[in-house]
């Protein structure tokens, strides 16, 4: 523990990003492994954004960026729509995984709910 290089203001920087929906856990995962590999000796709650910025890893929740997104996924999987209006909850996961896959870094729980509006 000891040799232990992140100082808990760092580790609560980073864990404060998770908590504000900034980062996904994912992400998350990816700052602390870069944190710990840093050769920087005075690692402080600014190189935790640095690293988010310089890997791309802010989440996406800006509804206008994920509009088109949720559009083309929803033109290109017609089965998947009426299925979704038919009453099979589950169809709108994999439309999920498309946008998340299109929109790196798309906030899951913003996604889900312009698909269930674009769909209903």
């Amino acid at each position: 523990i000891s040799s232990f290089t992140i100082k808990p203001e760092i580790l609560a920087a980073l864990l404060e990003k998770v908590e504000r929906s900034e980062i996904t856990t994912k992400s998350a995962r990816t700052v602390f492994q870069e944190l710990i590999n840093s050769e920087e000796s005075e690692l402080n709650a600014a190189s935790v954004q640095s690293i988010i910025e310089d890997k791309g890893l802010a989440m996406v929740s800006d509804t206008g960026a994920l509009e088109a997104a949720v559009q083309a996924v929803v033109a290109k999987n017609e089965k998947a729509v009426a299925d979704f209006q038919s009453g099979k909850q589950a169809a709108v996961g994999a439309l999920i995984g498309q946008v998340m896959r299109e929109v790196k870094g798309a906030d899951p729980k913003v996604v889900r709910e312009l698909l269930i509006e674009k769909m209903s």
